[in-house]
């Protein structure tokens, strides 16, 4: 799951560089060795928390059954759902050449239909470089926004689809 380690990798790699630091310092200053592996316990707790998400994140992203498959363009992808309030939806997607189609946890959640949409863009995130797809509405509003590791190939089939044609 590409995107997921990518969307995840800060969560392990911070308090590991933390703790090393902490660990250099203290040594460095004297500190008592039961206080630097106290320490260390860091990156413990937050690889924990990481092996959580990352079930939780396989749980969610399971791909629907079969036959809900029927008419897909694309076979369906691990996906990340920012939605206009900010919330994260992780979960699996694929598009019909009349929707697009969100299931999470082998539910159907989104169904977007693609004559609502009037532009798809392709974007990147600032630090991680993240593949987004936004889709916007004709009056401007952005619909929803798509984090899919094939964003790319997903942004051209998309804007043939959508009304206007895209940008």
């Amino acid at each position: 799951m590409p995107l997921l380690k990518r969307l995840f990798w800060p969560l392990l790699a911070v308090p590991c560089a933390v703790a090393a630091a902490i660990v250099y310092a203290g040594g460095r200053a004297g500190v008592r060795p039961a206080w630097l592996l106290g320490a260390l316990l860091l990156p413990v707790v937050f690889g924990a928390l990481y092996a959580s998400l990352w079930r939780a994140y396989e749980l969610w992203s399971q791909p629907p059954a079969m036959s809900l498959l029927e008419g897909a363009l694309v076979p369906p992808e691990p996906v990340l759902l920012v939605s206009r309030g900010g919330y994260l939806t992780p979960g699996s997607a694929f598009f019909t050449p009349q929707q697009l189609v969100l299931f999470a946890a082998r539910r159907r959640v989104v169904t977007l239909p693609l004559e609502r949409v009037a532009a798809v863009r392709l974007h990147y995130g600032k630090v991680l470089r993240t593949p987004y797809l936004d889709f916007v509405a004709a009056d401007g509003r952005r619909l929803g926004r798509l984090a899919v590791e094939s964003a790319a190939s997903w942004a051209p089939a998309l804007r043939q689809l959508c009304r206007g044609g895209g940008r």
